[in-house]
């Protein structure tokens, strides 16, 4: 009988588990895409063109502060068309990040490995 008792008690903590996991992914899923959307519609806000293009205009201006083009480069990653990876990879430094002078390497590194496809982006938004 305690068994069946332990058992019964192993299933629903691997039930619940399971349950929290989804509605985690889930929860992250919608916080990621609502931060896309948001930099995507701020950069449309001021440059023409789909949101690519309008992050991509981003990236180049001269008026955006080092913070807003790391906004852009992750909200690219997300994103993850091809026709970013040439500026991303303009912005390479090769050295390690220095967040006063370049956009973050790191990031950069990231973004362009998921367009690429070398690394694996779980979250997508086309």
């Amino acid at each position: 009988m305690k068994t069946a008792r332990v058992i019964k008690i192993l299933f629903i903590l691997f039930v619940s588990g399971i349950f929290f996991i989804v509605v985690c992914f889930v929860g992250i899923y919608f916080w990621i895409r609502s931060d896309v959307n948001k930099y995507c519609d701020y950069a449309k806000s001021h440059y023409p063109g789909d949101n690519v293009e309008a992050l991509i205009a981003e990236l180049k201006s001269q008026n955006s502060s080092l913070e807003e083009k790391n906004h852009v480069i992750w909200t690219l990653e997300y994103v993850g068309d091809d026709r970013a990876l040439s500026t991303l990879k303009s912005l390479q430094t090769g050295t390690p990040c220095d967040h006063s002078k370049y956009v973050c390497q790191r990031e950069l590194l990231r973004a362009i490995g998921n367009i690429e496809g070398t690394n694996t982006a779980l979250i997508r938004f086309k």
